[in-house]
């Protein structure tokens, strides 16, 4: 799996999301997907019919959600999916039981972008999945889960770089370094190539080598990730919706 700075995390719960600092260096706003209409108008109207009858099927089956309380702060939080879903795993990988068992994973993510933090965390769940059962409430049955075994992880960050550089700002020299090393990763894993690979001996000090975590800056220079960036491994507040005024 080769991960571009996905979104992962669709409670915006982590804190590089709302750091001001990331206006100067992400084009992805704050209140992206924050539930914000505006005036009435005929669709926004004819949505809001369609979101009242699907939450109304939703609770007539009564399905066991696994969810945190903050997720009824507001009616709904989120433009992309109800507030049922948040917790849903294909909807925000973050709160899956367990990311184990999965195919080898390269995540490549911006430095100065609003998903750091969480592509850090899904890259160290996917890594360990025992060690880091995060966020409590949704990983109160990863005893019973299958899907325990640590996944191989490559993190790279990319310094000062925003969300999805590579799309933005495909003839910068970091760009081209970023995608050949995607290249070189799925001909590794698909053809049988073995092509030298920096990050191996780059590895996080004290953390299970199914994880290698790799800082390059603009001049394409690989270094080890400085610990900083794993901060957001201690947050509290992971898969909580923060306190918002969200306008209805």
């Amino acid at each position: 799996l080769v991960l571009w700075s996905p979104w992962v995390d669709l409670m915006n719960s982590m804190p590089s999301y709302w750091k001001i600092e990331m206006d100067k260096t992400d084009f992805i706003v704050r209140t992206l997907s924050i539930y914000k209409l505006g005036p009435p108008t005929s669709i926004s109207i004819k949505y809001l019919e369609r979101v009242k009858i699907l939450s109304e099927k939703i609770k007539q089956k009564k399905p066991k959600v696994v969810g945190h309380p903050s997720f009824n702060t507001v009616p709904r939080f989120n433009l992309y999916c109800a507030n049922e879903a948040l917790a849903i795993p294909y909807v925000s990988p973050m709160l899956a039981e367990s990311l184990g068992n999965l195919p080898p994973i390269l995540c490549q993510v911006g430095g100065g972008e609003r998903f750091l933090d969480s592509n850090i965390l899904l890259s160290f769940r996917a890594s360990d999945p025992s060690k880091f059962q995060l966020p409590k409430y949704a990983t109160m049955n990863f005893a019973n889960s299958p899907f325990k075994k640590p996944t191989d992880v490559i993190l790279e960050v990319y310094e000062g770089a925003c969300h999805c550089f590579q799309d933005r700002a495909p003839n910068e020299k970091i760009s081209k370094f970023s995608i050949k090393r995607s290249c070189d990763f799925i001909k590794n894993h698909t053809l049988n190539e073995s092509i030298p690979n920096e990050a191996e001996n780059k590895s996080f000090q004290g953390i299970q080598k199914t994880i290698n975590t790799i800082a390059i800056n603009p001049n394409c220079d690989i270094r080890e990730l400085d610990e900083k960036f794993l901060e957001c491994l201690n947050w509290e507040n992971i898969g909580v919706v923060p306190e918002l005024e969200v306008d209805m």
